[in-house]
């Protein structure tokens, strides 16, 4: 996939995760209270995106890992209705897991999804959880075909992702 397509698709994905959940996009007030480890491999290079906290695209398959976070809205939605308004605009939408979890001491929901985007079978891995008036979202995006590439990578960031 190519690089412009992956930052596409991540546009695409978060776009209708706004409106699905009617989140006013001129409105998203970015949290500044989180740590993490960027992602621990060479291959991931930072990409600017004014959607996203914070992107990083493998240069060799483009499968990226980003953080979004809002802490403006006054709706509240449950985890379930975050990750099924920003799955809405895939096709073919396969869930292969989705589990409740405590994370960051809190509530969260951890899913892995498979779907064609713009043609492409795609897989992501989504943690969507809420804490101090926050809603986080932590995401893997990745072809399927290279998937299993960076999936630990992911992990580890997950792992190293603290709210304070």
């Amino acid at each position: 996939m190519s690089r412009l397509r992956q930052i596409l698709l991540i546009y695409i994905f978060f776009n209708i995760a706004c409106v699905s959940i009617d989140i006013p996009k001129n409105e998203l007030r970015r949290s500044t209270n989180y740590t993490f480890a960027k992602p621990n491999t060479n291959a991931f290079k930072t990409t600017e995106s004014k959607e996203l906290d914070h992107l990083w695209t493998h240069e060799e398959n483009g499968n990226s890992i980003s953080v979004l976070s809002d802490c403006s809205s006054s709706y509240d939605p449950s985890l379930l209705q975050i990750k099924n308004g920003i799955t809405s605009g895939i096709n073919n939408l396969k869930t292969k897991s989705s589990n409740y979890k405590t994370y960051n001491k809190r509530k969260a929901l951890f899913t892995h999804i498979e779907g064609d985007v713009d043609g492409v079978m795609t897989e992501f891995d989504l943690v969507i959880f809420k804490k101090n008036g926050c809603v986080y979202t932590l995401t893997h995006v990745a072809t399927k075909d290279s998937y299993s590439a960076t999936k630990d990578t992911f992990n580890n960031f997950v792992s190293s992702f603290k709210v304070d």
